[in-house]
């Protein structure tokens, strides 16, 4: 491991404190459309849903990609900084609920908080277990673990929900990654974010060019795109993604 342990776990609280800031941006942003109504409590979740989502994306690349196969090491401490982050967002979703243009009623509040923290929780599960299992590789510089258990990978799709039987068209990804290249290079978003994407587009790249590339893993890498991609408003890129997601799932 070519950085300290110390330095490792340092840069991980520093993603949590900056996304924590970016989530709270991303509330106040909305903060003047909000009022009492399923539509304004779905738009606060969605955003809080994201960058969560974001945040843990984050974490998982700069662990994987500073401590290399010593990843699972850290998955105790980034449990604790992931369930600390998901703490204060709830109690920010708490605050945003009973403000005075919500005014949700104290039975909807403790509700939508209940609700909230069972996706915030299991959003965090998947983040651990993609670090203790290494499922899912953010870095191109990482030897890529081309067999993973059946069983892991039968119980990720259980708890996810999906069936895990989609085939994937490696030979229509490059024309889709490049296409989503040239949307984030055209976009105006900071270079944090350009930078966090145009990695997750290589690892996917370097991963695709393997001989028997694991379709599973491929597959999850691809899914965590679009939510990225709509966190920074690129509908377009977004959609392209979606719509060969789509595709695979109708592949024989």
């Amino acid at each position: 491991m070519a950085v300290s342990r110390r330095e490792i776990v340092h840069r991980i609280e520093t993603i949590v404190f900056e996304e924590q800031r970016s989530i709270r941006r991303d509330v106040a942003a909305i903060q003047g459309g909000l009022n009492f109504s399923s539509t304004a409590i779905n738009e606060l979740t969605r955003v809080i849903i994201a960058g969560m989502r974001r945040a843990n994306a984050r974490i998982v690349d700069e662990v994987c990609t500073s401590a290399g196969n010593e990843a699972r090491k850290f998955a105790d401490e980034i449990s604790e900084l992931a369930k600390a982050l998901r703490v204060r967002v709830i109690g920010l979703y708490r605050q945003q609920l009973m403000s005075d243009r919500v005014q949700a009623s104290p039975e909807e509040v403790v509700r939508a908080c209940k609700r909230l923290s069972q996706v915030l929780r299991r959003e965090c599960d998947d983040m651990i277990g993609d670090v203790r299992n290494r499922a899912v590789l953010l870095s191109p510089d990482l030897v890529v673990q081309s067999r993973v258990p059946t069983e892991v990978t039968s119980v990720q799709a259980i708890r996810k929900g999906r069936p895990n039987t989609q085939s994937l068209d490696i030979s229509a990804l490059p024309k889709l990654l490049l296409e989503v290249r040239s949307a984030i290079g055209a976009s105006h978003i900071d270079r944090m974010r350009q930078r966090a994407l145009q990695r997750q587009i290589t690892a996917i790249e370097a991963l695709a060019n393997r001989p028997n590339a694991h379709q599973g893993m491929l597959i999850t890498m691809v899914r965590r795109l679009p939510p990225a991609l709509k966190i920074v408003r690129l509908e377009e890129a977004e959609s392209l993604v979606e719509n060969f997601i789509r595709k695979c799932s109708t592949l024989p």
